[in-house]
């Protein structure tokens, strides 16, 4: 069945093959069908060992649909060109594969097929660099899915779910979470998802790239103790600035001592436990100074808010880091 050209619908439904099918080279102008198939022996639908470099690889024109299809041995879909997004998705749907199946270079963006799929067997996916792969996961497979609808939506988080389970076993955490990202921003795209769910997944893919980024929250630490500094140091001067003289610090620089004491409370609350509430004693650099309540509960408050932000960030920052490299 080498390089066949099908001008109308290849319809392998419900047929059972003890020997191998092999359409390496084919020209499927019309739908591809095998719903219900059994396949014992290998479906080569791409470009084999012997043949790559030699042929043209496979073309998908129209539909494709092996919904409910048993593989029971290796798949091979090796450069085959897909059609566009409504003609794949779904494809697999309730398909078994039982050994190994490797993927297209030129189906990547094509998560939709797997929804629903079952892959017992080994997966071998075509590697672009992590970089060029984030791009495509986002600038077409998420783009096509939200261009096309809620099914289109609901079809990349299964697919991007079926991937991400299958990609564990074989201890690839990195394509893991690569897919593991696609469905969280499929999930904030989709309207059945809970407008708190949504709002905390754009969260974590702002703060966090969606767990792939540890340095991203270190970044927004940095910030955020740099904006707190400057809201506390507003603040004191406001209420106490009188009250207050040059100090000297580092390099001899002479420093208001208000300001001296917004940093340090900031930087405090950035990176240590909880140590300022409201109470008799002040913030640091205040301790010899008669604080107002206001300004007290106002740098309280605050404080509050800046530490629990930072161990947010800091557990996300200690969460990408530990997927990235698995620790534990």
């Amino acid at each position: 069945m080498e390089e066949l050209n099908v001008s109308g619908e290849l319809n392998l439904s419900l047929s059972k093959f003890a020997a191998s099918i092999y359409v390496e080279g084919s020209q499927i102008s019309g739908p591809m069908v095998a719903k219900g198939a059994e396949f014992e022996g290998e479906f080569i639908a791409g470009l084999s060992h012997q043949l790559r470099g030699d042929s043209i690889p496979t073309r998908f024109f129209d539909k494709m649909d092996f919904c409910d299809a048993v593989f029971k041995s290796r798949v091979s879909f090796d450069d085959a060109i897909l059609p566009e997004e409504a003609e794949y998705r779904n494809g697999f749907e309730r398909a078994q594969f039982l050994s190994s199946v490797s993927w297209s270079k030129e189906g990547l963006h094509a998560v939709s097929i797997w929804a629903g799929a079952r892959v017992e067997g080994a997966l071998s996916l075509p590697w672009l660099d992590e970089l060029g792969e984030r791009k495509l996961l986002k600038q077409r497979t998420l783009a096509e899915a939200k261009d096309n609808g809620e099914a289109a939506i609901q079809a990349v988080i299964q697919g991007a779910q079926t991937l991400k389970q299958a990609l564990l076993p074989r201890g690839d955490f990195l394509r893991a979470q690569l897919y593991h990202k696609l469905e969280l921003q499929a999930k904030a795209l989709s309207a059945g998802t809970p407008f708190g769910e949504r709002l905390a997944g754009r969260a974590y893919g702002f703060f966090s790239d969606w767990g792939l980024s540890w340095h991203r929250s270190l970044w927004w630490l940095g910030a955020g103790a740099i904006l707190f500094a400057g809201i506390y140091n507003w603040l004191i001067l406001l209420a106490l600035g009188s009250q207050f003289g040059p100090v000297t610090v580092g390099f001899g620089l002479p420093v208001h001592s208000a300001i001296a004491a917004g940093i340090e409370l900031s930087m405090s609350n950035a990176l240590g436990p909880i140590k300022y509430l409201i109470g008799n004693d002040g913030p640091p650099g205040l301790d010899a100074v008669e604080v107002p309540f206001l300004v007290r509960f106002g740098l309280g408050f605050l404080s509050i808010l800046q530490q629990i932000g930072s161990l947010a960030l800091l557990f996300l920052s200690a969460l990408a880091l530990r997927r990235r490299f698995q620790i534990g």
